[in-house]
């Protein structure tokens, strides 16, 4: 057995192994492209994914994802995760009171980089996240929480305050007038913000971590989609614009290809409709949305100040500022 995981990690995958009576192991190999570490496994009975949940994170939904996937699988959408059961019929694990894990067949193909999507896989992407939204427009799913506050901006701006004074034992002078420059962009923003009519929006039940990292393709096919963990209730111009913004290759260039994204756009309303409201909003929401997203402040102080939480706050910052200037309406 190749073993490329520490002593806690294989405890996981022996676990997996056992519960889900996967056979007998012969690899192991850590996956840490997203937030957490997850696993894949190699046995007699075949390859899986094994998947760790922070259950303490308010947007994880671990009953809902499976849920959802099973739903949209059963509605004949295949390139979706294919969860599989334990030996008592269960499909999560607890590892301890704030990590879960299940397992997953894995899904053999291509994986990509924030930023990199050609046309053909933006605009499969926008069509894949519409029978999404069609589909799971009956089951039952909360409301992502930042939604429902979005119309309190006081909240963030009170927030921006504290961190701009925890930033004072920021040393590195650079990193510091970065920083200090995004959140006076935040706080100009949000001292501006508009009241958002949320009832007029669009809702429906989304993937809510839609980007093109998420998609495994084959020969441009789209063969997977994953991370239905923060599946929830969102404004459809949430859900599209953000796997836009995340996904595009012009968008890392601080570019907005007006006449690409009406295309995109296009795309996802041939089987899911917009109203004129949603259209409207699509970039004040956003923009406003981005701006009250200060999770990745809390990490870094909690962090240290890790360069890894700063380059995510100058990635988002260049959003923002490219959000400020597209003329939409």
């Amino acid at each position: 057995m190749k073993n490329k995981t520490d002593t806690a990690s294989l405890k996981i995958v022996e676990q997996a192994v056992y519960y889900y009576s996967l056979g007998t192991l012969i690899y192991i190999n850590e996956n840490n492209l997203g937030r957490d570490t997850h696993y894949v496994a190699e046995t007699t009975k075949g390859k899986y994914f094994i998947k760790t949940l922070d259950v303490t994170n308010e947007n994880v939904r671990v009953d809902d994802e499976i849920k959802a996937c099973k739903l949209l699988r059963a509605r004949g959408m295949t390139a979706l995760p294919e969860y599989v059961k334990r030996k008592d019929g269960g499909y999560v694990t607890e590892i301890d009171a704030q990590t879960f894990f299940h397992v997953q067949r894995f899904i053999e193909g291509d994986t990509w980089r924030k930023n990199q999507a050609p046309d053909w896989l933006l605009f499969a992407g926008a069509a894949f996240i519409s029978e999404v939204h069609t589909n799971l427009a009956q089951i039952d799913l909360k409301q992502r929480g930042a939604i429902q506050r979005i119309n309190d901006p006081y909240a963030s701006l009170k927030e921006l305050d504290d961190i701009e004074k925890s930033l004072v034992n920021l040393r590195d002078s650079e990193y510091k007038i970065l920083l200090m420059q995004d959140i006076a962009l935040r706080r100009d923003i949000l001292q501006k913000q508009e009241y958002i009519e949320v009832d007029k929006l669009t809702f429906v039940n989304g993937h809510s971590d839609y980007t093109v990292t998420q998609i495994i393709t084959s020969e441009k096919n789209l063969v997977g989609v994953i991370d239905f963990s923060e599946v929830s209730n969102i404004p459809a111009i949430w859900e599209i614009m953000r796997f836009y913004l995340n996904s595009a290759i012009e968008i890392k260039k601080m570019q907005f290809d007006e006449k690409r994204f009406i295309k995109f756009l296009n795309r996802y309303t041939d089987k899911f409709k917009l109203n004129e409201y949603d259209k409207n909003m699509l970039i004040d929401f956003n923009l406003y949305y981005f701006c009250q997203a200060l999770s990745v402040y809390r990490k870094l102080l909690s962090s240290g100040f890790s360069t890894h939480f700063i380059d995510r706050i100058i990635s988002r910052n260049n959003i923002i500022q490219l959000l400020k200037t597209i003329n939409w309406n």
